[in-house]
């Protein structure tokens, strides 16, 4: 970035160096209710520089430098005391103009001041964030109500809305960890005012402060000309650098004042579920510096939560090369970083199902965790594990399941060890659980059946376990027991596999019950998911099975299941990912009420679908065009069947509209038309498929008489046709 340049040309003109002393100050983090303190004993330590220093009981501390003068660039390599860390990210390795005037104010936080802090503001967030969702929700059903909107509108608006509210509530943790960090001694009257809206859920005042002093519109603008001034002030003369060091303070100082009010617009905009308003200052912020990580980092992880992945990879990109120069000089501070960042990319191209990509950034995340995890902190371990589970998730999408196993193994090695000695750790045994999972999971796919039973079943335990300790890790039960189930059904051991599918939807339905929105589309694919293999392994759709061997209790245990996921179906057939389900569970119940002969319920659920195949064909009118007409060519005959010669007649003619090659159907819609006493046009149909159709006309005739299908007023029509296709 141009501002760099300027500690670079300094050095161009010509000064006499002495030992110089740039002097400092270390205070503890401020606070709404508490200022912050001097803080004694930290070590500081200058990149080049052998000999730390330790700050005096005043906080204050002095750095001596040999050769520099005012404007020379260095930079810290150490900031270290028990007990605190560096509150401001990214500070060691960032380039500080030396100044023999100016002293350099460093800020330490206690961790745990901070996580008080983040947990307090998470808190306040989530209460805010839901109190936001219930009133746009109240107010989406008073527009229902008063038909301002229909209720396909309603049902779209709805799961959008719920959408937003779920990816707001994955960015808490992250926005509670900024706000935590805010020092208040820096702020004015105004600006602490702001936060404390933001903190506490004041979202409409925090706005309106901040926009009487910063227009978001004006930042890069103002930003770009500043820099473009100091350029030119270095290019004039020597006599204007004394000033241009000045200037350079006050633009970066008010470029961070930016980038923060940036922050606390992205971060009202996420809390008014005002995704696209959140993207656009996110955006600004990353391109007042292209070279600050943190702003690259931060927007690359939430321009890829919007799926637009070209900027994203941008973003990414530009804080990965950032990254792998801290790490370099830096390796201490920042090679932890550089791993994370490596994760974030890799798991970005997997999204992108780029795997070579994908496996070329995990593999490197790998290798440098490897590294760390010679002399290895818990961290490490874990940083390590995590980073296999990657792999292996890699792996197993490129169906690699020799190597998903070699990953896979070596992570539940390394969390095995670290399990055994944090076991009272909730989030490690949450850890051990997944992947202990993942083993098993891995020993099905490569038919491995014993010993994926085994990791299954001690991870069920372990999820269950989990659940006593805190009731948030049920999340973990159902993708074990799915996983437990698919096993089951594979080695034929049904009592088993009702079990836990018993136990399994049993915590779907109470979710769905809690919060329906969320989890009834995934209870009713669990439904169809059962349902529709219980009546496959039944053997009621196999007509080779005696009805001795056909598992008539699986049977209706499946039905059930079946039914309960059609009418979910059916609520949220809106989203785009239920009418593949959707149409599944329907041809499975066609095909129970065909084998039983239920023809009345499989026309009627026969109509259901034709929607769906019309909905193909319009889309792919090349490809789909048999399917169509075959289901229309069902359709009709099903509708003659049960009495409804009507919407026979309309789907025949439907069929002849898209393929006027299909004649056949005309041994349909003669009798249909024959039926509602449109005599004239039957006699016609039946006239000219005589030669080629005239035995099977007749039996069709003489069997609508023995199902009664034949109308009084029509009986007449009837045997005069009768006669016609016998002259």
């Amino acid at each position: 970035m141009k501002k760099l340049t300027l500690f670079i040309v300094s050095l161009l003109f010509t000064s006499i160096a002495f030992s110089q002393t740039q002097q400092g100050y270390v205070k503890t983090l401020g606070r709404p209710n508490k200022k912050g303190t001097a803080l004694s004993g930290v070590t500081i330590r200058v990149k080049g520089q052998h000999n730390p220093v330790l700050s005096n009981a005043d906080g204050t501390f002095s750095l001596i430098m040999d050769n520099m003068k005012n404007g020379d660039p260095y930079s810290l390599q150490q900031v270290q005391k028990k007990g605190y860390e560096i509150n401001e990210a990214g500070l060691i390795g960032r380039q500080q103009a030396f100044s023999d005037k100016v002293p350099l104010t460093i800020v330490m936080a206690s961790p745990n001041q901070l996580r008080a802090d983040k947990s307090r503001i998470e808190e306040k967030a989530q209460q805010v964030a839901s109190k936001n969702y219930e009133k746009k929700i109240t107010q989406l059903e008073q527009e229902l109500a008063n038909k301002k909107i229909t209720g396909e509108q309603y049902q779209t608006a709805t799961q959008e809305l719920l959408e937003k509210f779920e990816t707001y509530q994955t960015l808490i943790n992250g926005m509670a960890e900024h706000y935590a960090h805010t020092d208040y001694d820096l702020l004015n009257e105004t600006e602490r005012e702001i936060n404390l809206c933001i903190e506490n859920g004041n979202l409409e005042r925090a706005d309106a402060l901040i926009r009487t002093l910063f227009n978001p519109l004006e930042s890069l603008r103002r930003n770009k000309e500043a820099l473009e001034a100091l350029d030119r002030q270095i290019a004039q003369a020597h006599d204007l650098l004394a000033q241009a060091d000045i200037d350079m303070a006050a633009v970066l100082k008010q470029q961070e004042k930016d980038a923060e009010y940036l922050y606390q617009l992205f971060t009202i905009a996420l809390g008014r579920f005002d995704f696209d308003q959140a993207q656009q200052y996110i955006d600004t912020r990353a391109e007042l510096d292209t070279t600050n990580v943190i702003w690259q980092h931060e927007a690359a992880l939430f321009t890829h939560r919007q799926q637009d992945f070209r900027k994203a990879e941008k973003y990414y990109l530009r804080a990965l090369a950032g990254y792998r120069s801290l790490a370099a000089d830096f390796p201490e501070t920042y090679e932890e970083e550089l791993l994370f960042a490596l994760g974030d990319v890799s798991y970005y191209y997997l999204d992108l199902e780029r795997f070579d990509k994908a496996e070329e950034y995990a593999q490197e995340a790998i290798a440098l965790a490897r590294k760390r995890a010679e002399n290895p902190s818990l961290q490490d371990q874990l940083n390590l594990t995590d980073n296999l589970i990657l792999l292996h998730t890699i792996n197993l999408s490129l169906d690699r399941f020799h190597e998903a196993e070699k990953a896979i193994t070596e992570a539940f090695d390394i969390i095995k060890k670290i399990a055994k000695k944090h076991g009272k750790d909730p989030q490690i045994l949450d850890m051990y659980q997944n992947t202990m999972n993942s083993v098993g999971f891995t020993y099905y796919l490569k038919d491995q059946y014993t010993e994926s039973e085994k990791y299954l079943t001690d991870a069920l335990d372990l999820a269950r376990q989990l659940v006593k300790l805190e009731p948030k890790y049920i999340i973990n039960l159902p993708g074990t027991l799915d996983h437990l189930i698919r096993l089951y059904t594979q080695t034929h051991q049904y009592d088993l596999r009702n079990q836990y599918i018993q136990e399994l939807l049993e915590i779907e339905r109470k979710q769905a019950k809690d919060n329906p929105q969320t989890y009834e589309p995934s209870l009713a694919i669990s439904l169809y998911d059962y349902g529709s293999n219980g009546i496959m392994e039944s053997k009621f759709l196999d007509t080779l099975v005696a009805d001795k061997d056909i598992d008539t209790v699986l049977f209706y245990t499946s039905l059930d299941y079946l039914d309960e996921a059609l009418v979910l179906f059916r609520k949220y057939a809106h989203l785009d990912y239920i009418p593949y389900w959707y149409t599944r569970c329907l041809n499975t119940l066609i095909d129970v009420f065909l084998m039983v002969k239920d023809y009345k319920t499989c026309s009627i659920l026969m109509e259901e679908i034709n929607p769906f195949y019309k909905e193909d064909y319009e889309a792919d009118p090349v490809g789909q065009k048999t399917n169509y007409t075959d289901h229309l060519d069902f359709l009709s005959s099903l509708c003659m069947t049960v009495g409804q010669p009507d919407k026979a007649e309309t789907y025949a003619r439907e069929l002849l509209r898209v393929d006027p090659s299909r004649q056949d159907i005309n041994a349909v819609l003669a009798p249909a038309l024959l039926l509602q006493g449109k005599y004239a046009e039957a006699k016609k149909l039946y006239l000219q498929c005589k030669s080629e159709m005239k035995d099977s006309m007749l039996e069709d005739l003489e069997l609508m008489k023995i199902l009664d299908l034949i109308p009084t007023a029509v009986e007449d029509d009837v045997e005069r046709i009768k006669q016609l296709l016998n002259d």
